[in-house]
Parts: structure tokens; sequence; C-alpha cells
């Protein structure tokens, strides 16, 4: 099995365990990372594993310090996925709090797909799409379980875990508060 990934115009073909290969005589899947639209992103979103239940908004409105500001509702967010042969497979919603934060939400692997990077190339992606629009910093509130990815892209955690009810139902899930500092 061979994956070719594309990310920007950057192409690289690795084998299985991800050293670089040009064998021909076994199967080919083609990963694209790139910008999706709304429409692509929401089907993804009603996927039954996806929020658990939970209805979570496009956008919530609070800073890093974790003040509220309400204007932060009408930000149009960029969305981001990763496809294997035409397929989405993962996606990230990246949003301008304000002129110095940019807030990561979302980031989501298909179970089938976790462990192959995908996390870790989508946030990569998405910082670099974002370096040129004058942010400082971005933040994100993973899980604890996607620590992981965030620290392998560059992210530092910030805060220890804390619970996070996200909307007042019996699931709880532990997050830590993280930063990529441009």
């Amino acid at each position: 099995e061979i994956s070719a990934c594309l990310v920007g115009s950057e192409m690289c073909i690795r084998d299985r365990f991800g050293r670089n290969t040009t064998r021909s005589d076994r199967r080919i899947i083609i990963i694209v990372i790139e910008e999706i639209t709304y429409s692509d992103i929401v089907k993804f979103w009603q996927r039954p594993d996806m929020w658990n239940g939970h209805n979570m908004g496009i956008v919530n409105p609070y800073t890093y310090a974790g003040d509220f500001d309400q204007t932060i509702k009408f930000a149009l967010p960029t969305f981001y996925g990763v496809s294997e042969n035409g397929l989405i497979v993962g996606v990230n919603s990246f949003y301008h709090v304000n002129n110095s934060e940019c807030r990561s939400r979302g980031l989501y692997i298909i179970p089938d797909y976790r462990g192959k990077g995908l996390s870790k190339k989508l946030l990569e992606y998405s910082i670099d799409m974002n370096k040129n629009e004058g942010y400082v910093f971005i933040w994100s509130k993973p899980r604890v379980s996607a620590i992981r990815a965030y620290t392998s892209a560059g992210f530092e955690i910030t805060t220890s875990a804390f619970a996070v009810n996200p909307d007042h139902k019996k699931t709880i899930h532990p997050n830590v508060m993280c930063k990529y500092i441009y």
C-alpha cells in the first residue's frame, strides 16, 4: 500500500511505514489536504460519531483568555479537510477571534484513519494557510486524547486538564488549552 499526500503543492509518496517510495506495483492512495466548503463540512458533521449527540454550534464566542465576545459569532470560519481518494476523512475549522488570535476548532479524523499523522498534517496546513493573516497566535481547547496531534504540529499546552461539559449533557470530556505562536 502506497500513499501519496498532496499538501498545497507538495507531493510526497510513502509506503505504509512512512518511507519514501517509488514502487508502482501496489495500490495507490491519494491524500489531499485543502480548504473545503461549508456544505462539505456540514455533511461530515452529520456523521453519527462526530459530536456524540452534542449540539456544539459552528462558532463559540470566546477568546483565549475566556472573555465572551458576541461579535465572534459573526466570524466566518475557514474549513479544512483531508481526503483519501476523494472521501473526506478529517476536518478542522479556523476562525478569526480578533486581530491577534485565531482559533482552531473541531479537529476530527474518522477513527479508521487515526494514527497516520493526518491530524498533524491538517493542523500544519491550517497554520500555514493562516500565517499571513496577522495573527499573533492560534489557540484551541482540544480533548486530552488529541494532545499529541497538537504538540506534534507545534502547539504548546498551556493549562492542565479540566472537565468540559459542552452542552450540559451527561458526557464530560477532559480538555486542555493550547497555543501555537507565530
